[in-house]
């Protein structure tokens, strides 16, 4: 397998950093990768927001035809899980001569490393990209998007006609996202024997009753091509009775639901709202409140844009197979589209992860095609 030795150890250095949730850490990062642009005078702007957490947007000036596009990735990683039992230890970033295993080697530090490689080989060959371009190294992409809010927030990506996200598809170009709303849902009713069930309100039973009828709001949107039907699923449920005779006064519930494009996540929340409102009037003495813990909205583009025939001729020429897909997870996405209404790619060298990363890794081979993709993207 042909790879570029610099590349390589811009990835392993990066996974050596560790960024993982909750502390982020991300600073550290953004100062290595600062160092790696300092002896080409590259404009960085460090975003600092407390606590050794940071973003960073590296600009690098254009041709001149007065258009600005976006790379970005985001740079924490998750913990990693049970490290004791990973083959390869979580940051010391092992080669074996086709993957780079370590802690955020697929989700995103891979798609780091090409963003990095590719606009450094740019500036070694003294070639400026087609237009002004921004490298965007965000935090908290995985948790609550804080460098994609802030970089929004500082105008920092005011112009931009464009954005490729570096997230891992495992190459497949990505034209839609599902988004997330993480919901704790509380529910109150009359705490009873079961015996005389018909006394009470069965805090437990209603809690499932609003999750059945949320998926009920949901199913009237047509699935998406590419991504299907939104999903709801009830992910931990506590109450507040041990006696095993009596049903509970009180029920919480997490609550994990992904919506589809044509779904509006401010429309969503009114439904239900609505719902609740129905619920409550049906059975007096029930209650029913909620806290989000997150709200992603859903984001998609035409698969007629630009951007997207503009990759796809691309990874023709570079002899790279791929193919349009969906992705079910959230990213810095749901973030700047939603604000800036730009058309967008997301395509990143890592593989799809989602709970289970032992021993994460990153195919090499993918790092430095995606590499190539975004190298020939700037330049053209």
């Amino acid at each position: 397998m042909e790879y570029s030795a610099k590349t390589l150890t811009i990835l392993q250095n990066l996974i050596r950093i560790r960024s993982c949730l909750p502390e982020g850490d991300e600073l550290d990062v953004v100062k290595y990768i600062v160092s790696l642009f300092e002896p080409y005078g590259t404009a960085a702007n460090i975003v600092r927001h407390g606590d050794n957490r940071a973003s960073l947007v590296l600009s690098l000036k254009g041709d001149g035809n007065g258009a600005k596009r976006a790379l970005m990735a985001h740079l924490d990683t998750v913990s990693p899980l049970e490290p004791r039992r990973w083959r390869h230890a979580p940051f010391a970033a092992d080669f074996d001569g086709e993957k780079v295993y370590g802690c955020g080697a697929s989700s995103s530090k891979g798609g780091v490393a090409a963003i990095c490689a590719a606009a450094l080989s740019l500036l070694e060959k003294k070639c400026p990209p087609f237009e002004d371009t921004l490298l965007c190294f965000t935090a908290g992409g995985d948790d609550d998007g804080m460098g994609a809010r802030s970089l929004l927030e500082g105008g920092f990506l005011d112009g931009i006609s464009e954005v490729i996200f570096a997230d891992p598809t495992g190459l497949g170009i990505a034209t839609a996202q599902k988004g997330a709303v993480w919901m704790k849902a509380r529910v109150s009713g009359r705490r009873v024997h079961v015996l005389e069930a018909e006394k009470g309100i069965d805090a437990l039973y209603w809690l499932l009753e609003f999750v059945r009828r949320i998926k009920g709001l949901l199913k009237e949107a047509r699935p998406h091509f590419l991504l299907g039907g939104s999903t709801v699923y009830l992910t931990g449920v506590s109450t507040s009775e041990k006696e095993v005779c009596i049903l509970p006064e009180s029920a919480c519930g997490n609550i994990d639901i992904r919506l589809i494009p044509s779904v509006d996540l401010a429309g969503f929340i009114k439904d239900t709202d609505r719902l609740i409102a129905e619920m409550t009037e049906e059975v007096p003495g029930l209650s029913i409140d909620y806290d989000i813990l997150n709200a992603r909205p859903p984001v998609g583009v035409s698969a007629d844009s630009p951007i997207v025939r503009r990759i796809e001729s691309i990874c023709r020429r570079e002899g790279i197979e791929n193919a349009r897909s969906g992705l079910g997870y959230f990213s810095d996405s749901s973030v700047i589209v939603k604000e800036l209404g730009v058309p967008f790619v997301i395509l990143g060298p890592g593989e799809r992860v989602f709970d289970d990363r032992m021993d994460e890794y990153v195919y090499m081979s993918k790092v430095c095609a995606a590499q190539k993709i975004y190298e020939k993207y700037m330049s053209e």
